[in-house]
């Protein structure tokens, strides 16, 4: 249903990005592990109704299951329409559950249920007619996840190690002078933001061809650039104590700069 959507997975980096440098959104009391934050944003990124579950064409193949209660955090709502036929447990904390017999009505009924319940929404990823909700409470990371027609829905739910709703970040209000500049586009400052000294810059109207030279720009500014990932429009640099995510978004003229505080390195 959705292609890893990096994204959602630079938000949540870009929310621990003060702590530790991962190898596509913390608490400062303690200090998460990056390697599970990246883990499980791109777990719940990688959403796929019917990829993982039986061929829901073929009902004959369902197993139905009752509703995994021991599977979400206390109190949190079951879903009230439908039958569960997937259930798939995470090792440290979570899940994922596939229902299907159910309608866009009642998704949307459920979702002003979580709200009730606390969840805070966040996103909405939209791909070729299939929706994905995000939502935070404490420090769990929930995405609901369905087609136009409704009759299927996935929930996933992970414990992402930190507390969202505690974060408090701060806008970004010009361009951060440990970085070179970009070599065109326009900050988008309403998505941009800091988190203890760590800019997440988000570039709009730029190219695939700046995003490249952008490499040559950190070069030639004494950054070590590590290009590995940059065939999936990825990469990553360091100087000194500071380190960089560099990533274009799927619309190909996006780009998110994620920088790490100063470590002192």
């Amino acid at each position: 249903m959705f292609k890893q959507n990096r994204k959602m997975l630079a938000i949540a980096l870009s929310i621990a990005f003060a702590l530790v440098l991962f190898a596509g959104c913390g608490d400062k009391s303690a200090s998460p592990d990056i390697g599970d934050i990246e883990s499980a944003a791109e777990d719940l990124t990688n959403v796929s109704i019917g990829n993982e579950a039986p061929d829901q064409d073929s009902p004959e193949q369902l197993q139905e299951y009752e509703w995994p209660t021991d599977a979400f955090p206390p109190g949190f709502p079951a879903y009230p329409d439908g039958s569960v036929v997937w259930i798939e447990y995470k090792e440290e904390g979570g899940c994922e559950v596939t229902i299907v017999g159910t309608n866009t009505n009642t998704i949307e009924a459920y979702r002003a249920t979580l709200e009730g319940a606390g969840w805070k929404p966040d996103e909405i990823l939209e791909e070729g007619g299939s929706f994905a909700h995000v939502f935070f409470k404490d420090t769990y990371m929930l995405i609901l996840a369905f087609g136009k027609n409704g009759d299927a829905i996935e929930i996933h739910i992970d414990d992402i190690g930190f507390d969202y709703s505690a974060i408090d970040l701060k806008d970004l209000t010009e361009w951060p002078e440990e970085l070179p500049e970009y070599p065109d586009g326009e900050i988008d400052y309403e998505r941009s933001s800091v988190l203890d000294g760590s800019p997440c810059v988000i570039i709009i109207k730029s190219s695939k061809e700046s995003f490249i030279k952008y490499v040559d720009i950190l070069k030639g500014a004494g950054w070590e650039v590590n290009e590995s990932a940059l065939d999936k429009d990825m990469f990553k640099a360091k100087k000194g104590g500071r380190d960089i995510i560099a990533d274009l978004d799927e619309d190909g003229t996006t780009v998110s700069l994620l920088l790490s505080a100063d470590k002192g390195n």
